[in-house]
C-alpha cells in the first residue's frame, strides 16, 4: 500500500501541473466576443474623442462671451460640455443586452440537455471551427463488454467468442466451459487469465437483486475495461462452487472475490502511458517450482508482447515466444483493433523468475520506515515488467453511440472540422472514426489522415502545422493528455476557434453546435 500511495502522489503532482497549466492557457487566450467587445470599446473611444474635441474647439469663439469673466472660464466650462457629451455618448446598457443575449443562448443549450458553465462559451460555441474530442466514453458508450478470448493452443492462435451483454456475469465462452476448465487445469493458460482478469484489477460488478434498486441488475465500480475483465473472470468461473445462485447480489462478483481472498494483492505497478501496462504482485502461489509471490501483468498488446520471453499454452505448457508466435500474436491484434475491439494482452511472470527481493516480499512484513529499493522507483517497473510469459488476450468492445454519426454530419455541414484524439491503437481508432462518420469509408480510397501521437510530434513544426491546416477531419492515436494540450495551442495559433470535448458529452454538444447554424 505503501508504494501504491508513492506512485499515486506523483502522478497527482503531474496532474495538478498540467491542470494549472490548462489554466493559465485558458487566461491568456481570450473568446472571440471579448475580442470583438475590445475592439469595440477602443474604436468607440477614439470616436467619442474625436467629437470631444471637436466640440471643444468649434466652441472656442465662445469662450469671450460676456457671460464669463474670462476666457479661461469660457474654456473650462466648454470643456465640461464635451466631457458630458462624451459620457452620455458611452453604451452603458451594452454589457446588459451581452449578457441578456448570452443568457438567451444558455436557455437555448439548456433546451438541448447542454450545460453551460460559463457564458461566454456560448458565443464561443456558435464561432468554433473545429471540434477535438475523445473516443472511449465519448463517441462510444464506455460500456466495455469482452467478447472475444484469444488462447494459444497446440502453437497456434485461437479465438473463442465470449457471449453476453454489458456488466453481466451470465454468459458463455465458446469452447471453454465454466468452471470445469479452470479447476482441472490450474496451471493452465485459462486458470491464468481468470487470475490475470480477477487479481490485476482495481473494479468491481455490484449486483441488485431488486431492479428497482437501481437502473440495472448489474452496475461497476471502477473503470469500465477493469469492470470487463472482472465479468470475463466471472465467466471463466473455477473458484465458486457454492450451489447455484441466480441472485444477482451473489453472483456479481462470486468468483473475483474469492480470488483476491485467496491471492492477496502485496505491491501495485501502476499503469504508465510509457509502458502501457499495470501489474500487481500477488501471494500465496504454489507452482511446480517455487512457492510465493507472482507478478500479473496487463497492458498493451504491442507493447506487452515486446517484453515477453515465452508463452504458455492452453494446456499450461511454456513454450519459447520465438518470431512466429509473435507474428501469429500481432496478426490477431491487427485483426481484433480492425473490428473494432479493444485489445488488453494478458501475461505473468511466476515466483521463480522474479526479483530474489519479490520472491516472498509482503507489505504486512515490510517495516512501514522502509521503502522497497525497486517497488519505490517507477522507473523501475519496466525491468520488473520483462521476461515475461503471455497467456492470453481479450478483445473489448466498446459499441459507438448512436447518435454520434448524424452530429458528425450535421457538422461536417456547419463546416465544422472534427478531431478525435484517443489513447486507443491505430486501427481501433481509425475502425470507430469510419462508423461515426469522422472518416470517409475504406472503399473510397481516400487518403488515411491518422497519426500516433509520438510519430505526429517527431515531424518538424512547420510540417505539423501544414497537416492541421489541411482541410477534412482527421484522427490521433497513442495520444497522451499533454497531447491534447499542444494539439489545441497549434489549432489556435493557426487562427482557429477549437473546441475540446469529452467524457460522455459530446453527441449532445456536437448536435448543438450543428444546431445553431440552422
Amino acid at each position: 500500500m505503501y508504494d501504491t500511495h508513492i506512485v499515486s502522489s506523483s502522478n497527482v503532482i503531474q496532474i495538478q501541473r498540467g491542470v494549472t497549466e490548462a489554466a493559465a492557457d485558458e487566461q491568456a487566450h481570450r473568446t472571440p466576443l471579448a475580442i470583438k467587445l475590445d475592439e469595440f470599446g477602443d474604436t468607440l473611444t477614439h470616436v467619442i474623442g474625436i467629437i470631444c474635441v471637436a466640440v471643444w474647439v468649434a466652441s472656442i469663439p465662445k469662450f469671450h462671451d460676456p457671460t464669463f469673466k474670462t476666457p479661461l472660464e469660457g474654456a473650462v466650462y466648454y470643456a465640461k460640455v464635451a466631457v458630458a457629451l462624451g459620457v452620455a455618448a458611452i453604451p452603458e446598457g451594452l454589457p446588459a443586452v451581452i449578457t441578456l443575449c448570452l443568457s438567451l443562448g444558455t436557455r437555448r443549450m439548456a433546451k438541448r440537455n447542454v450545460i453551460v458553465r460559463k457564458l461566454p462559451s456560448v458565443e464561443t460555441l456558435g464561432c468554433t471551427s473545429v471540434i477535438c474530442t475523445d473516443k472511449t466514453g465519448t463517441l462510444t458508450t464506455n460500456e466495455m463488454t469482452a467478447v472475444s478470448l484469444v488462447l494459444l493452443e497446440n502453437s497456434v492462435v485461437e479465438e473463442h467468442e465470449i457471449s453476453g451483454v454489458s456488466y453481466s456475469p451470465i454468459g458463455t465462452i465458446n469452447g471453454i466451459e465454466h468452471s470445469l476448465e479452470v479447476q482441472r487445469n490450474p496451471n493452465g493458460a485459462v486458470s491464468d487469465i481468470a487470475a490475470v482478469s480477477a487479481l490485476c484489477n482495481d473494479a468491481n460488478i455490484v449486483g441488485y437483486n431488486e431492479p428497482k434498486a437501481a437502473s440495472k441488475e448489474f452496475e461497476r465500480i471502477g473503470e469500465p475495461t477493469e469492470a470487463a475483465l472482472c465479468v470475463l473472470a466471472e465467466k471463466l468461473g473455477g473458484k465458486y462452487t457454492e450451489s447455484q445462485s441466480t441472485q444477482p447480489q451473489t453472483i456479481a462478483s462470486a468468483n473475483v472475490n474469492i480470488w483476491r481472498v485467496d491471492h492477496p494483492r502485496q505491491a501495485t505497478l501502476e499503469f504508465s502511458r510509457d509502458r502501457k501496462s499495470m501489474s500487481v504482485l500477488a501471494s500465496q502461489w504454489s507452482t511446480n517450482s517455487a512457492k510465493g509471490n507472482r507478478l500479473l501483468v496487463k497492458g498493451a498488446p504491442n507493447l506487452l508482447l515486446e517484453r515477453c520471453t515465452h508463452a504458455k499454452l492452453r494446456d499450461g505448457t511454456v513454450v519459447k515466444l520465438d518470431g512466429k508466435l509473435r507474428r501469429q500474436i500481432e496478426q490477431k491484434t491487427t485483426e481484433l483493433a480492425t473490428r473494432p475491439l479493444r485489445c488488453l494482452a494478458l501475461a505473468i511472470k511466476d515466483t521463480d523468475k522474479l526479483e530474489a527481493s519479490l520472491r516472498s516480499y509482503s507489505q504486512d512484513d515490510a517495516n512501514p520506515d522502509e521503502r522497497h529499493p525497486l517497488l519505490s522507483d517507477p522507473t523501475n517497473y519496466a525491468s520488473i515488467e520483462s521476461g515475461l510469459t503471455w497467456v492470453g488476450m481479450v478483445g473489448i468492445k466498446d459499441p459507438a453511440r448512436p447518435e454520434v454519426a448524424e452530429s458528425i454530419n450535421k457538422c461536417h455541414d456547419a463546416g465544422i472540422r472534427v478531431i478525435m484524439i484517443t489513447g486507443d491503437a491505430r486501427d481501433t481508432a481509425v475502425a470507430i472514426a469510419r462508423d461515426v462518420n469522422i472518416l470517409p469509408p475504406a472503399s473510397l480510397g481516400q487518403p488515411l489522415k491518422a497519426y500516433e501521437g509520438r510519430e505526429f510530434f517527431e515531424k518538424p513544426e512547420s510540417e505539423q502545422l501544414q497537416l492541421l491546416d489541411s482541410p477534412g477531419n482527421m484522427i490521433f492515436c497513442r495520444a497522451e493528455p499533454s497531447d491534447k494540450q499542444k494539439l489545441i495551442k497549434m489549432l489556435q495559433s493557426l487562427g482557429d476557434i477549437s473546441a475540446m470535448t469529452g467524457d460522455g458529452v459530446v453527441s449532445m454538444t456536437l448536435y448543438s453546435l450543428a444546431s445553431l447554424f440552422q
